[in-house]
């Protein structure tokens, strides 16, 4: 974590978006103001918005995880951009294990970084932001079979699924 982070430093403007597929999360975007100023990552093989986006540069095909990290720097060193969207966390943190977890020889190494990687996005770059930013994410729903009941959740592996994405977020939408 970065050394001029504050302890005091928060962000309360970390908005999760979640729903199934096809239920409108990245449409939800659409009224967002000053788009120019937003800089959107598209982690999900560069699926086209439902609407015509205006957001900075177009918006970024994001092929590399490492790629949302450097999206966020360059908001944390531009004041001009007013806002981050990541469409979609789920898309990203698949595409990390598959370029860094599934192919290393070491992959109890690679789960851990998998862990550090995420905690390097939300403890460090998006405090650092301090401006809204804004996750859509897909929902799976499980049988919970010590309470006989449906859980309804943004998957995820690893350590990180037992806290559970949502826990990270100020406002959790469901599209």
């Amino acid at each position: 974590m970065s050394d001029d982070i504050e302890p005091t430093d928060v962000n309360d403007q970390l908005i999760l978006i979640s729903g199934y597929s096809g239920d409108g999360k990245s449409a939800s975007l659409r009224n967002i103001r000053d788009q120019p100023n937003w800089l959107y990552g598209n982690t999900e093989s560069g699926k086209r918005l439902p609407f015509k986006a205006k957001f900075f540069d177009g918006g970024f095909r994001i092929s590399d995880p490492y790629q949302i990290i450097e999206m966020f720097d360059y908001g944390i060193d531009s004041p001009e951009v007013k806002g981050v969207i990541v469409d979609s966390l789920t898309f990203l943190l698949e595409m990390y294990e598959s370029q860094y977890v599934l192919g290393t020889s070491n992959t109890m190494a690679g789960w851990s970084n998998f862990q550090q990687y995420f905690k390097q996005v939300m403890q460090d770059r998006v405090i650092r932001f301090n401006r809204p930013t804004i996750f859509t994410a897909h929902l799976k729903d499980e049988l919970d079979e010590k309470t006989m009941t449906m859980k309804t959740h943004v998957p995820v592996k690893g350590a990180l699924k037992n806290n559970g994405i949502e826990a990270l977020m100020n406002s959790a939408l469901v599209a």
